[in-house]
């Protein structure tokens, strides 16, 4: 919700969509980061960050099998290469902190799925917003995940913290300018202008970042 409301100023200025249906897709993406903020967040309750970022990196794999079955152009032999070796520098940089159990099956389960839901929204703008601007479709995208979470929490808890302190509540400001405004912004801007699949690898950064914090 910071995040959408700082956005707004600036989209504001930009062309927005004349037509239903790009709108309803934006919403239904919109939709799906919701589930899959829900997801990932839910999962990382029961599995390792090293574990996660493993999972994520089958992004590419499931993107190119969305593709194929969509028939929306399939990935090259290259692209397919260089997403399993990279996938595989994964696994070796966490491989010391993968410790899988029966317990953490569900963990498991609830990251893939926020895997697929991340493929699927990316397929939905990089399909149906293509020409809009970032800093709209962005707005639009965010807007409808922070209602979606929000009517989640008024509905099935937990009741929010009166007054959070200091710590959390710069976190929290951090995430949402920089972690969901900025980061959103230059994704779907670069997903206007490169194919799916190497939007897709910047999964294999993430865990490159997280070693160097």
């Amino acid at each position: 919700a910071i995040a959408a409301v700082a956005l707004l100023p600036f989209a504001w200025r930009q062309a927005w969509p004349r037509d239903r249906a790009t709108w309803l897709w934006l919403a239904a993406a919109g939709l799906l980061d919701a589930v899959g903020y829900a997801l990932v967040y839910l999962g990382e309750e029961r599995i390792s960050g090293g574990l996660a970022a493993v999972i994520y990196g089958c992004q590419p794999m499931v993107l190119a099998l969305l593709t194929g079955v969509l028939r929306l152009g399939a990935p090259t032999r290259p692209q397919l290469i260089g997403a399993l070796i990279s996938l595989a520098g994964v696994v070796v940089l966490f491989a010391d902190r993968i410790d899988v159990s029966s317990g953490q099956a569900v963990g498991i389960a609830l990251v893939f799925g926020s895997v697929l839901v991340a493929s699927a929204y990316s397929l939905i703008v990089k399909q149906k917003a293509a020409g809009v601007s970032a800093l709209v479709v962005t707005a639009i995208f965010l807007t409808v995940t922070a209602l979606a979470l929000a009517a989640v929490v008024l509905v099935r808890g937990p009741a929010p913290v009166a007054v959070p302190s200091l710590v959390p509540t710069l976190a929290l400001l951090y995430l949402a300018l920089v972690g969901t405004v900025v980061a959103f912004v230059a994704f779907f801007w670069l997903l206007d202008r490169v194919s799916l699949m190497v939007s897709s690898t910047l999964v294999f950064v993430y865990p490159l970042i997280a070693l160097v914090v």
